[in-house]
C-alpha cells in the first residue's frame, strides 16, 4: 500500500527507471510521464509540470546518447546537462532529488581502485559522459535538496544485452555461444534490485552527505563472472579473452553508504546472476541473436 509520497521518475522506460518503477510501485505514488507527455529539454514544460504536481521527490535516471563502448558526443552531453538543470533549477517545487550519478566523475583514464568520495574533484574527467556527470556533481555539492548516487556497474533485466557484459554473457550462454571478453578487468557490479533498495532508503530518509558511491565494495573480474555464468548454465562454453592483460580497474569504496545504511544487505552475486539467467530464459524468444556482438 502506498505511503502517499509522490515520486516523479524520469526515464521510466529506460533500464534504471523501469526497474525502479516496478520496485517502488505500491510503495509510493509514482508519476511516470513519457517523453511525449513531458520533454525534459523544454524548461518551461518541466517547470509547469513540477509546479502543478508538487512532487515529494524526483529520481533522475533519464539520459541520451549513453552507449557502452562509444563516447557521448557534445550534443548528447549538452542535452543531458540541459535536462539536469531544467530539473535542478526548479528544486523549489519538489522536496528532494535523487540524481543517478557515475563513478566516471573520478576520471576513468586511470585505475580506480576502491575509489572514495574524497577523491572527487582531484581530477577532471576528459570524456564527455564523465564531464557531464562531473558538472552535475559539482552543482549538487551546494544544492541542499539533491543527493548524488554514484553508480559504477549496475546490471539486471531490461538492460541492453547487446552491450552490457553480464546480460550479454547470460544470453550467449543460453544460446550456447562463446562468452566474449574484450579484455579482463576488475569491476564494481551492483544488482539493480539492490540499487532500488538504496533509492528507496533515500526517498524515505534525509541524506547526511551530498554524494555516495553505490556499490558492493567487492570487485569482481569479467573472467570470474564468465565462469559463474558457465556454471549456472550447466554447460561447457568457450570463454574467449580477445586482448591479454588487464584493463583499468573500476571499483569503489562504499564505506560512506554503509555508514548511512548499516543494515543494507547486497544480493549474493550467484543468486542475482541466477535470477537474471532465469529471467532471460523465460524471455528467450525475445533475444535477437544478431545483437550478441559484445566486442567493444
Amino acid at each position: 500500500m502506498s505511503n502517499g509520497v509522490k515520486v516523479f521518475i524520469t526515464g521510466a522506460k529506460g533500464f534504471l527507471g523501469r526497474n525502479l518503477a516496478e520496485y517502488l510501485t505500491g510503495k509510493f505514488d509514482l508519476l511516470l510521464p513519457t517523453h511525449r507527455e513531458l520533454d525534459l529539454l523544454d524548461a518551461k514544460s518541466v517547470e509547469t509540470f513540477l509546479r502543478q504536481n508538487r512532487v515529494d521527490a524526483v529520481i533522475h535516471t533519464a539520459a541520451v546518447g549513453v552507449v557502452r563502448g562509444k563516447n557521448s558526443d557534445a550534443a548528447s552531453t549538452n542535452k543531458n546537462l540541459q535536462m539536469f538543470y531544467n530539473l535542478a533549477n526548479c528544486r523549489q517545487y519538489f522536496g528532494k532529488m535523487i540524481f543517478c550519478g557515475s563513478g566516471a566523475v573520478y576520471d576513468k583514464r586511470r585505475d580506480l581502485v576502491l575509489v572514495k568520495e574524497e577523491e572527487f574533484g582531484k581530477r577532471v574527467p576528459a570524456d564527455p559522459y564523465g564531464a557531464y556527470k562531473f558538472e552535475c556533481s559539482k552543482f549538487i555539492e551546494s544544492a541542499e535538496n539533491i543527493v548524488d548516487l554514484r553508480l559504477f556497474g549496475v546490471y539486471g533485466k531490461y538492460e541492453d544485452y547487446a552491450t552490457r557484459f553480464i546480460s550479454n554473457a547470460v544470453c550467449r550462454a543460453l544460446l550456447s555461444l562463446p562468452i566474449i571478453i574484450v579484455q579482463d578487468v576488475k569491476f564494481e557490479y551492483l544488482f539493480v534490485d539492490d540499487f532500488a533498495k538504496v533509492a528507496e532508503y533515500f526517498l524515505n530518509n534525509p541524506a547526511k552527505e551530498k554524494s555516495y558511491n553505490v556499490g558492493t565494495g567487492q570487485p569482481v573480474s569479467l573472467s570470474e563472472l564468465a565462469a559463474k555464468i558457465e556454471s549456472i548454465a550447466g554447460k561447457k562454453l568457450d570463454i574467449a579473452i580477445k586482448t591479454p592483460g588487464w584493463n583499468r580497474e573500476y571499483t569503489c569504496d562504499n564505506s560512506r553508504l554503509m555508514r548511512e545504511m548499516p543494515d543494507l544487505k547486497f544480493t549474493p552475486l550467484d543468486t542475482s546472476i541466477k535470477e537474471l539467467y532465469n529471467w532471460y530464459e523465460e524471455h528467450l524468444s525475445e533475444i535477437d541473436k544478431s545483437k550478441l556482438l559484445f566486442d567493444s
